[in-house]
């Protein structure tokens, strides 16, 4: 150790062994850090940062040893040799090369270890090649035991580097591990090493000494200047990165808030498309039923087709309401599709019978077709498909003027085709191309012949769609269109009546007497007998219970009518009715908590409950839902007509004769 010291105090210049101490630390730090930033960066770029660094590595190594080189006090004149001082740059390059490409490749620890290895080699036999470049004009002399000891040196703390570097340890303390590495190990090789003069090798190319010091000052200020650069700009493009990664962030949490305003936005639009169904159909309710009730009535032929033009109006505009109820709902994508058994022969026959009369008044004939093939029974939403077909029979029989329109259910692989041939006016490329977006015609002039919203088409589309089937055209102008939907029903040997005893639905009750008996006791049982039967009516709006009222006419039972849930709670506490239809939007107590609270009463009694049926004007799924989740029976939508009243009756309450006059 004395012998190290004393070489580097008695036979070096202490001005050159600074520049040599502050250039090998700048490179360790800047080789450290371009390892660093090889590492982390993609893939597609992360060779070129190997690269880079791996020169920058080899050259400050090569840089360093020279300048400390040219700090030895051995005065040559006769120069080095030129292909020895350029391989010993070649041979540190390659050897930091090795390293990068073992860290960036080789698994766990085995990685760091190789890099230090290699990078102890290639800085060991730089060292030895440079000084070996001396033999020009001396004889080299060498103590085997100093040299065993710098190459260990070079090797254990090179390893040290690479691990702390792996391990995560500060950046610093690598570089300082690597900085002592080759500072040990030309010391050390130097204090190996005697310089004995000989005469030049005039065959060897040489380098002078201030080729050589001009040689180290250019390759330690390119390489610096180059690794500054890279690092600057790398420096630079991190902070782009950072400031890109916060302009993302930014517009991912105004894109997020965009989203939940959107969102909110579609729950309001919902609720406010769900909120102007009731306050319409509540209305409607009024109008079409007072107009059933006034054709009851004695009337005179141009009152009835007064009474006629009427309920076609309100039923049209009903058809408005409802599309573009359904329409708010498949966007808000609240629409649930039910699978249950059903017929389709019978279906596709119950909705070209619906539109016959409509056909026949514009002289067209309508003709079907049923594959023979065809399942008789689907698992399916029967609800859904009957929209679909429903409004593409509607839309040819709208947009056809002679001819005729054919509708064809044909049996294919995947379920089931329903194609609607017409011969009307046919649809324009320009057209077809979007016919099935909403609000789109085929004749959008604005002296249109044809009346409606444009929603039918787009509900088909979406309804296909939300059913996992497909919709399309074809169209020959002035000769016709046809419409095809696939949809992949799965064929049953289920019932419709099998389906519906496994639905949600609760099964009819079996029809209640005039009379119904009570479990609770003998005495309220009799007291029950002595009782006339009555029709207990929760309904809030005036107009709409003179309407039932009036519609429940011809039934063989007392209407009595409440304007909320209280008091129909209460009224079924003192006289148990044969049925109760019951409102579900209405003051003091709604629909929901009135049924809870008679069946708590039905259930201390002890006694059968009574059918009730809700008779309301929400109309999506899950108000159907809530209403047989409160403990009803059955399910009316508004507005309400002569046929639902009765038939909801009959179902629940027994059947109905005419009211003696």
């Amino acid at each position: 150790m004395m012998q190290i010291l004393g070489c580097i105090a008695t036979q070096h210049d202490w001005q050159l062994v600074l520049v040599a101490a502050v250039v090998c630390i700048i490179y360790s730090f800047a080789s450290i850090e371009l390892m660093t930033r090889a590492r982390d960066a993609q893939l597609a770029i992360r060779w070129r940062w190997a690269l880079s660094g791996a020169v920058a590595t080899g050259l400050g190594i090569w840089a360093t040893h020279f300048i400390g080189m040219l700090a030895y006090e051995y005065q040559w004149s006769q120069g080095l040799d030129a292909g020895l001082t350029f391989a010993s740059a070649i041979v540190g390059i390659v050897g930091a090369a090795i390293a990068y490409w073992a860290n960036l490749r080789l698994p766990s620890l085995s990685g760091p270890i190789v890099a230090g290895l290699a990078l102890a080699c290639g800085t060991s036999l730089l060292h030895y090649l440079g000084m070996f470049a001396y033999t020009t004009g001396a004889m080299l002399v060498w103590q085997p035991d100093y040299i065993v000891l710098s190459v260990s040196l070079s090797i254990l703390f090179s390893v040290l580097a690479m691990v702390a570097w792996y391990k995560g340890a500060p950046k610093a303390l690598a570089a300082a591990l690597l900085v002592a590495e080759i500072v040990l190990l030309h010391f050390t090789g130097m204090t190996a090493l005697t310089v004995i003069p000989t005469v030049a090798d005039v065959t060897a190319t040489l380098i002078t000494r201030e080729a050589v010091e001009t040689s180290v000052i250019a390759v330690a200020l390119v390489s610096a200047l180059v690794g500054y650069l890279v690092l600057r700009f790398d420096n630079q493009m991190t902070r782009q990165k950072a400031r890109e990664a916060d302009q993302l962030k930014v517009m991912a949490k105004r894109l997020e808030d965009a989203l939940h305003r959107a969102e909110a936005s579609n729950r309001a639009k919902g609720d406010f498309l769900a909120n102007i169904s009731h306050e319409m159909r509540t209305p409607m309710n009024g109008i079409l039923g007072m107009a059933q009730v006034m054709k009851t009535t004695e009337l005179t032929d141009q009152q009835k087709r007064y009474i006629e033009v009427l309920e076609g109006a309100g039923n049209a505009l009903m058809v408005v309401i409802n599309d573009v109820l359904d329409f708010s709902k498949l966007e808000a994508k609240r629409v649930k599709l039910e699978e249950a058994p059903f017929d389709i022969r019978a279906m596709v026959t119950e909705i070209i019978a619906k539109y016959r009369d409509s056909a026949a008044a514009k002289g067209l004939k309508i003709t079907h077709e049923i594959d023979n093939e065809l399942p008789p029974y689907f698992d399916g939403d029967a609800l859904r498909v009957r929209q679909i077909l429903s409004h593409l029979i509607k839309n040819a029989v709208k947009f056809t003027m002679h001819g005729e329109v054919s509708i064809r259910v044909l049996s294919i692989k995947s379920g089931v085709r329903l194609e609607v041939v017409d011969t009307g006016m046919g649809i324009e490329e320009s057209v077809r191309c979007r016919i099935f977006e909403k609000f789109e015609q085929a004749d959008t002039s604005r002296s249109r012949q044809f009346d409606g919203t444009g929603l039918g088409l787009s509900l088909c589309y979406e309804l296909a769609t939300l059913m996992n089937g497909t919709i399309d055209v074809s169209s020959v102008v002035g000769e016709g269109s046809t419409f095809w939907v696939d949809l992949p029903l799965k064929k049953t040997s289920r019932t419709p009546e099998q389906g519906a005893a496994k639905s949600k639905v609760p099964p009819p009750m079996a029809p209640a007497a005039s009379k119904v008996e009570v479990a609770s006791s003998a005495d309220a049982a009799a007291d029950e007998h002595e009782q006339a039967p009555y029709i207990l009516v929760a309904e809030d709006n005036a107009v709409n219970q003179q309407v039932i009222k009036t519609l429940l006419r011809s039934c063989p039972y007392e209407v009595v009518l409440v304007d909320n849930g209280q008091k129909a709670v209460e009224m079924f506490a003192e006289r148990r009715p044969a049925l109760i239809i019951m409102d579900v939007a209405m003051p003091v107590m709604d629909g929901h908590a009135a049924t809870r609270a008679i069946r708590h009463l039905e259930a201390q009694r002890r006694a059968k409950p009574v059918p009730i049926v809700a008779a309301t004007a929400h109309v999506l799924a899950q108000d159907r839902e809530a209403c047989f989740q409160a403990g009803m029976d059955d399910f009316m939508t508004k507005p309400l007509n002569r046929d639902l009243i009765k038939d909801m009756v009959e179902r629940w309450a027994g059947p109905t004769e005419a009211r003696a006059a």
